[in-house]
């Protein structure tokens, strides 16, 4: 009796198409999710520097901003430092309500700074307006977060 050897399947090759990478990059993705963390809505006081700047730094992820929730001083001015922490997709910080018109794009692993003054007391609310082709938008999966201006 002869031997035979058992041949080893072959492995067909990984092919990623540029549909499939941006399904991928639109899907939402991210280490967070990876982990089962969802972003629950925080809530952060920027700090006030004995220069009279609030600062605060927020972290731009995949479809999330962290802290959500900004508390500032009405009159004082503010500087957000804008931490994107997302490998593939960029996003963007969008306010226009409050006397106050900021748009910044962030690009994947960038960090921008934007500053202002907030002239009016209210809750106004910042978002992403990115949009991959015919995908919802980032707001539309719930990229926004509130700023709280008080007096």
């Amino acid at each position: 009796m002869g031997t035979t050897k058992a041949r080893k399947p072959r492995k067909a090759p990984l092919v990623l198409s540029c549909a499939a990478l941006a399904m991928l990059a639109s899907s939402g993705w991210s280490h967070a999710e990876e982990a089962g963390q969802g972003s629950p809505e925080s809530s952060v006081d920027a700090e006030l520097g004995p220069d009279g700047i609030q600062r605060l730094t927020v972290t731009l992820d995949s479809y999330s901003y962290a802290p959500n929730r900004i508390a500032v001083r009405a009159g004082k001015p503010v500087e957000l430092l804008l931490k994107s922490v997302t490998v593939l997709t960029p996003h963007n910080f969008v306010l226009k309500e409050g006397g106050v018109s900021i748009e910044q794009d962030v690009s994947a692993g960038e960090t921008k700074t934007v500053r202002f003054v907030p002239v009016k007391e209210g809750q106004f609310t910042f978002y992403c307006d990115k949009q991959l082709l015919f995908f919802k938008s980032h707001r539309e999966k719930g990229m926004e977060g509130r700023l709280d201006v008080r007096p």
